[in-house]
C-alpha cells in the first residue's frame, strides 16, 4: 500500500517538473510568449495597419472609423494652447478641417514602430505627406501665413503616435506631431534627411497643419 502511495506521489512529481520545464522552454530563458521575436514582429504590423487604418479614414472622410481608433482616454496638446485635448474635442477638430480644406491623399514613410510592455503598448513613429486643397475663402492665418481659396499645398509632418492594445484592438490614445526644422518654411533648422520645402513644393505660404 505504502509503495503504491509512493510510486504515485513520485509520478505526480515528475509529471508536474515536465510541465515546468515546458514553460521554462517556452518563456525562452526570461522571455515571454508575448515579447517573442514573431509576436513582436506580428504587433509591429498590427499597429501600422492601424495607422493607415486611421489615416484612410480620414481620407475617405469616415468620421465614425476615425473615431473608433481613439482611446477613450485619449489626450493631446492642443492645436492653439497648452491645454490637453480629449477624444470629446475630436468631433470639433474633425469639423473644423473638414470645412476648410479637402485631402487629396496621404503618403505615410514608417520610421519605427517600438513595441513595449509584453505587447500591450507601442509608439509608431512616421513622416506624412499630405496633398491637400484649401476650400475656405482666402484668408491671412494668425500667422501671416495667406491661405488662398482653391490652392493645392503639399504639407509634410512628422509624428510619433502612442497605441495601447485593449482585446484585439489597437487604440491611439496620444502621442506627439510637429512641423519643425525645413517643414515650417521660417525655421531656421532645416530636416537634412527630408526634401527641403522649395523640392517638396510647398508654398512659402502653404498650409502649417497639424493633425
Amino acid at each position: 500500500m505504502h509503495k503504491r502511495s509512493y510510486s504515485l506521489l513520485v509520478g505526480v512529481i515528475l509529471f508536474a517538473s515536465i510541465g515546468c520545464q515546458g514553460k521554462i522552454s517556452h518563456e525562452d530563458h526570461g522571455q515571454t510568449l508575448s515579447e517573442t521575436p514573431e509576436a513582436m514582429a506580428q504587433a509591429q504590423d498590427e499597429v501600422w495597419r492601424t495607422v493607415e487604418a486611421r489615416t484612410d479614414a480620414w481620407v475617405q472622410n469616415d468620421y465614425e472609423a476615425y473615431l473608433s481608433l481613439h482611446h477613450e482616454r485619449w489626450r493631446r496638446f492642443s492645436m492653439t494652447t497648452s491645454e490637453l485635448s480629449s477624444k470629446d474635442d475630436v468631433a470639433r477638430f474633425w469639423q473644423g478641417m473638414k470645412d476648410s480644406e479637402k485631402t487629396h491623399s496621404i503618403k505615410l514613410t514608417p520610421i519605427a514602430v517600438e513595441v513595449y510592455a509584453g505587447g500591450s503598448a507601442a509608439i509608431a513613429h512616421y513622416i506624412m505627406m499630405e496633398t491637400v486643397e484649401w476650400t475656405a475663402e482666402t484668408q491671412r492665418r494668425a500667422s501671416g501665413r495667406l491661405m488662398e481659396k482653391g490652392r493645392v499645398y503639399r504639407v509634410p509632418a512628422r509624428f510619433s503616435d502612442v497605441y495601447v492594445k485593449e482585446g484585439d484592438l489597437w487604440l491611439y490614445v496620444g502621442g506627439y506631431r510637429d512641423l519643425t526644422c525645413d517643414i515650417m518654411p521660417e525655421s531656421p533648422f532645416p530636416c537634412l534627411d527630408i526634401p527641403s520645402a522649395a523640392q517638396q513644393s510647398v508654398p512659402a505660404d502653404g498650409a502649417a497643419r497639424r493633425r
